[in-house]
C-alpha cells in the first residue's frame, strides 16, 4: 500500500450535459479525500453547461470548440498533475469516498485501480444493479490477458489511471473514436500493476439519450465501434511483442460479442461491411469458439449467444434484418 497520499486529478468531459454536469462536479468537490484537483473540460456545449461550470468554485474549467472525447481527454490530461487521474464522464459520478478507496491502493508500480460502477436512473436512483455484474478480476491480470486477450471492467469512468501509464498514449489521436477505455484497460497490466475494487465507487447514469451500451445503436455506430475494437486489439498484440516479449495474435484478443457484431454486419450489408477478409463461417467459428472458451461468461449466456449465432447461421439476408432487431440493441433501420 502506498506510504504517501497521491494526488489525483478528476478530469471530467463534457458535451451537452446540462442536467448532469453539476451533479459529476458536486461528485468530485465532496470527496473525503482532499488532495485532488477537478479539471473540466467542456467540449464546445450548445446549451446551458458552459453557465452551469463557470458557477463553480475550486475547479479548473477548459472550453474549447467541439473536438470530440479524444480532444477532451487530451485537454486534462495535459494540464492534470496528480499521479492519477479519473477520466470521469458528465453524465456519471463519483461516490464520496471513491478517492480516498483508491489512494489506499495506489503503489508507484500501479499502472491502473479499477472499480465498479453502480447504475442509476435518468434521476440519479441507484438501482441494484453494477458494472460489471460479475466480480472484477482480484489477480494476475497480465497472464489472463495473454489466455484471453481481455477482461471484464465498468466503462471509462470505473477507473483510476497512473499518469506515467498514460503517458504511453496521451494524447490520443483525435482522429480516432470509440472504445479507448479498452485500449487503456486492457494494456495497463502490460506496463505496471493492476488492483481491483470489488465495489462501486460511483454511478454510471443509464436511461437517457447517450450511446451506452443500454441504448439502440445505429449500424453505422457499430462498425465504427467495431473498427476501433481492431484497431486497439492490434495495438494490444504489438505492446504484448514489443513489451514482453509475447506474441498473441490480433484476433485472440477480440472478444465474442465482437465476432457476433462482426457477423452481423457482413451478413445485413456485405457490401459495406469494413473487413475485406471475412467470410460467413470464419465469423461464426471465430464467435462460438469464443463464447465457449470465454470465463467471465455465465453458463447461460453462452448457450444463448451460441443459440442465437446457430439460427443466425441459417438465415437469409432478410430474417436475419428483422432478428437482429428482435434479439439484439442494433438499429437495422439507420
Amino acid at each position: 500500500m502506498s506510504h504517501f497520499e497521491p494526488k489525483i486529478s478528476i478530469v471530467i468531459n463534457n458535451y451537452n450535459y446540462e442536467k448532469y454536469v453539476g451533479v459529476a462536479i458536486q461528485s468530485a468537490l465532496d470527496q473525503t479525500y482532499k488532495n485532488i484537483e477537478i479539471i473540466v473540460v467542456d467540449d464546445g456545449s450548445t446549451d446551458r453547461s458552459v453557465e452551469i461550470i463557470k458557477s463553480y468554485l475550486n475547479i479548473t474549467p477548459i472550453f474549447q470548440i467541439n473536438g470530440g472525447q479524444v480532444s477532451a481527454l487530451n485537454a486534462g490530461f495535459l494540464i492534470a498533475t496528480g499521479q492519477l487521474v479519473i477520466f470521469l464522464d458528465s453524465d456519471d459520478f463519483l461516490f464520496s469516498n471513491a478517492c480516498a478507496e483508491i489512494a489506499k491502493q495506489y503503489t508507484e508500480s500501479h499502472s491502473m485501480i479499477a472499480y465498479k460502477l453502480q447504475l442509476c436512473n435518468e434521476d440519479g436512483i441507484l438501482k441494484n444493479k453494477f458494472l460489471p455484474n460479475i466480480d472484477l478480476l482480484a489477480k494476475d491480470h497480465l497472464n489472463f490477458l495473454i489466455k484471453y486477450g481481455y477482461f471484464q471492467t465498468a466503462p471509462m469512468s470505473g477507473a483510476a489511471y497512473s499518469v506515467k501509464f498514460l503517458s504511453h498514449y496521451l494524447p490520443f489521436d483525435t482522429s480516432r473514436c470509440g472504445w479507448i477505455d479498452h485500449l487503456l484497460t486492457f494494456t495497463a497490466p502490460i506496463y505496471g500493476e493492476v488492483s481491483s475494487i470489488n465495489y462501486a465507487l460511483g454511478a454510471y447514469r443509464i436511461g437517457h439519450a447517450s450511446l451506452s451500451e443500454h441504448s439502440k445503436i445505429s449500424l453505422i455506430k457499430l462498425r465504427k465501434n467495431l473498427l476501433a475494437s481492431d484497431l486497439y486489439a492490434k495495438e494490444i498484440s504489438e505492446s504484448l511483442a514489443s513489451e514482453k516479449n509475447i506474441i498473441i495474435e490480433k484476433n485472440k484478443i477480440l472478444g465474442p460479442y465482437h465476432w457476433k457484431e462482426r457477423y452481423i454486419s457482413f451478413v445485413v450489408d456485405n457490401i459495406n461491411h469494413p473487413f475485406n477478409n471475412d467470410t460467413r463461417s470464419m465469423l461464426a467459428l471465430n464467435c462460438i469458439t469464443r463464447f465457449i472458451c470465454w470465463p467471465q461468461i455465465s453458463l447461460l449466456k453462452k448457450l444463448k449467444n451460441i443459440l442465437q449465432m446457430l439460427i443466425m447461421m441459417f438465415l437469409s439476408k432478410e430474417k436475419m434484418i428483422f432478428a437482429v432487431g428482435k434479439m439484439t440493441n442494433i438499429d437495422m433501420k439507420t
